[in-house]
């Protein structure tokens, strides 16, 4: 019941939100113009992830009072400088270096406050692989990488905020599995955010959620599996794998995307047009069936993670063959010609 009513209220906070973002910017001219990368055709409001990072961040204070946990306040205050810089970036275009300077602070004084990663298991019975000492620099990497990779998939309407939900549902589950307060009430918030902010981003969208809303929730997945840690009895190892298979098919297809173009010799940090998801679009596949597509693929992968995390013996098979499924899935439908 109490799960119930966390989703309704940020639900209805995050709605009530970013409606008042999207009116304030129609009239401060808040506008994302269409250009040659666009996927709309018309002005639209940016800058909705506001209504987003109020909700989320309400929320998981709201919970450390209610439920008693600790504030993580490498999250906290990582997450407002992220979104802080990234409201500024929707304003007036910020340089790359500037972002990334921003995006490492919060990084490093999340890793600080909560703990890298440094352990990678592949079953709930198998043994882990420490990582020693690449645990720091490759939860760092990590984090950067997730933050940058939900911002870049912010790019037709519903795609981010639905992954968000998926994702988001994945963790309450995981929370329920192992009784963490913490994480239930994260990820119960920004469940109900990215719902209430769905209702206004379906295609065709009254508002888009920018680099505000995009890099935080990189960074809000990218710390859950961190603060997921603070409960004892989680299985430390498996909790990356999960991390990864909640939002799969958005790390797949960066992962692709950015490997293809350094093969091409393109350079990778320049502006384009060419993520899987952009290319269903280019081709003819409406906003809503991509964005559900992947929503649906990010579904099967969280409920392997979930099986996995559940003590599944067969744990392997599944990842082999949920991740295989979608990467070629996405690759089938991102070649399609029409």
């Amino acid at each position: 019941m109490t799960e119930a009513l966390i989703l309704i209220v940020s639900t209805i906070v995050g709605f009530i939100l970013v409606e008042l973002v999207r009116r304030w910017g129609l009239r401060r001219q808040v506008l994302d113009i269409p250009n040659e990368r666009s996927s709309h055709t018309s002005p639209v409001p940016r800058a909705g992830g506001i209504g987003i990072v109020a909700t989320v961040m309400g929320g998981y204070l709201a919970g450390s009072l209610i439920a008693g946990y600790p504030i993580s306040f490498g999250f906290l205050i990582g997450g407002v400088l992220i979104a802080a810089v990234s409201f500024i970036d929707d304003l007036r275009d910020l340089p790359f270096y500037v972002r990334l300077f921003a995006h490492s602070i919060a990084a490093a004084l999340l890793i600080a406050d909560s703990g890298a990663v440094t352990e990678i298991s592949f079953s709930f019975s198998g043994s882990s692989v420490s990582l020693g000492l690449l645990a720091v620099p490759l939860t760092f990497g990590a984090i950067l990488w997730m933050i940058n990779a939900y911002n870049f998939m912010d790019g037709i309407d519903g795609i981010a905020g639905l992954q968000a939900l998926v994702a988001a549902a994945g963790w309450v589950i995981f929370a329920a599995i192992f009784g963490d307060n913490e994480v239930k009430w994260l990820a119960l918030s920004i469940g109900g955010s990215a719902i209430g902010f769905l209702v206004l981003n379906w295609s065709p969208a009254r508002i888009f959620m920018g680099d505000v809303g995009s890099a935080f929730l990189g960074f809000a997945f990218a710390a859950l599996p961190l603060l997921a840690f603070n409960t004892a009895n989680v299985p430390r190892g498996l909790v990356p794998l999960f991390a990864l298979l909640v939002v799969f098919p958005f790390v797949f297809d960066t992962v692709f995307t950015f490997a293809r173009r350094l093969m091409n010799r393109e350079k990778v940090w320049k502006a384009h047009r060419s993520h899987l998801y952009q290319r269903m679009v280019i081709s003819g596949a409406s906003n809503a069936n991509v964005s559900l597509l992947y929503g649906a693929l990010a579904a099967a992968t969280t409920l392997t993670g979930v099986l996995i995390v559940r003590g599944s013996g067969t744990a392997v098979l599944f990842v082999l063959l949920s991740v295989l499924t979608v990467s070629t899935i996405l690759l089938l439908k991102a070649s399609k010609k029409r």
